[in-house]
């Protein structure tokens, strides 16, 4: 199969595979080898960026032979899209765990446990709105850990 992209239509792919790149790896210590297949069409697509004109934000590292981002490429507009995405994200999963754990001090495990599916969407759907309606007037400004739990020292 052969695709002809635009120099146009190009960039717009380095900027998706920037994205999905970071959606995979953001958090990642070490590449899985599920990732490393994905890291190797990202490869191939940037093996291309000279041919396309895009060394001014791919640049390739002579010693590994791979090919990344420049630093202002990793600063440029498209990535607005993940912080967006990551803002989003940590807030749904907040109201969302923390409804989960109210439902849970509410009515306990076993009586979680029996609740059908629709039901327990609807009752954790009213706890998220709450949170949700507190954090989109408040942020986390309320938001405190009740039980001092005892820190140890990082030296």
């Amino acid at each position: 199969m052969k695709i002809n992209f635009t120099k146009k239509e190009y960039r717009r792919l380095l900027d998706m595979l920037d994205i999905s790149e970071w959606i995979m790896t953001a958090f990642e210590t070490e590449p899985s080898k599920a990732i490393k297949k994905y890291d190797a069409l990202h490869q191939k697509i940037l093996a291309f960026s000279k041919t396309m004109d895009c060394e001014d934000i791919i640049k390739q590292d002579e010693t590994l032979g791979a090919y990344y981002p420049t630093y202002e490429y990793e600063e440029s507009e498209h990535r607005q899209y993940i912080e967006n995405y990551d803002e989003d994200t940590f807030w749904e999963t907040l109201s969302r765990r923390l409804s989960h754990k109210d439902l849970l001090a509410q009515i306990g495990e076993k009586e979680y446990e029996a609740l059908d599916t629709e039901e327990r969407f609807l009752k954790l759907g009213e706890l998220e709105s709450i949170y949700e309606a507190e954090f989109e007037k408040n942020g986390v400004k309320n938001l405190k850990i009740e039980k001092k739990a005892k820190l140890r020292s990082v030296d």
